[in-house]
């Protein structure tokens, strides 16, 4: 199990830190527990580091974290484009995909394994540096991964295009736009002739309705 793997499946059973409905969940003094024991647990040496190599390494787990979570956000997108017949499936789904699928699962009542009174000011990090003391809390910026996005279908197919639009070169790209611009007319175009077929197949023209009306 790599770095990656640890810190998801410490994440995840720490529901503060991604269920909405965890009473925990807008309790910063809480999330600042639970992400400490993220770290205590990924990193078994972690209280024997320096107060900056704490704060630099509590920076780069969260920053992986956020890395996993938006790349299981872009594969749900993906994939919801694939199930409704937008893109064709090329390749194999995010390495992380299905140890993430807990995060879809947010709405979901949870309590956080932790007691909020046990907090302490291990979370912030006081540093001297020329004669001033700066407060460093590499906790104090919590990640909100309960507010995936709700995934617009129009918006995931033409993003589901994108990759393949990307490796056209500019004539090419010109030529796609305007096909698609072209196609989209068209589309337009014959609606308003069916809905001009129906219309005159009533027989009768606007002004004959309203006079019919008023007779």
């Amino acid at each position: 199990m790599n770095d990656t793997e640890r810190i998801i499946r410490e994440v995840r059973i720490r529901p503060c830190l991604w269920n909405s409905s965890c009473k925990g969940y807008s309790d910063a003094e809480a999330k600042k527990v639970a992400w400490q024991k993220v770290m205590h647990a990924v990193y078994p040496d972690y209280e024997e580091y320096a107060p900056e190599t704490q704060m630099n390494l509590a920076q780069e787990t969260q920053k992986k974290w956020r890395n996993v979570r938006d790349s299981f956000i872009k594969e749900l997108n993906r994939q919801k484009s694939f199930e409704a017949g937008w893109a064709v499936k090329t390749r194999r789904p995010y390495r992380y995909y299905d140890q993430l699928k807990f995060l879809m699962e947010s709405e979901n009542e949870s309590t956080c394994d932790m007691n909020v009174g046990d907090a302490s000011t291990l979370c912030d990090v006081t540093i001297k540096t020329s004669n001033k003391q700066m407060l460093l809390s590499p906790y104090e910026e919590m990640v909100d991964v309960s507010d995936i996005p709700k995934i617009n279908p129009d918006m995931a197919f033409f993003v589901s295009l994108l990759p393949s639009v990307q490796n056209l070169d500019e004539d090419q790209k010109l030529t796609f736009q305007m096909k698609v611009l072209k196609a989209l007319q068209s589309v337009k175009r014959r609606i308003n002739d069916e809905e001009s077929v129906i219309f005159v197949s009533t027989g009768k023209s606007k002004s004959s309705w309203v006079s019919d009306e008023w007779k």
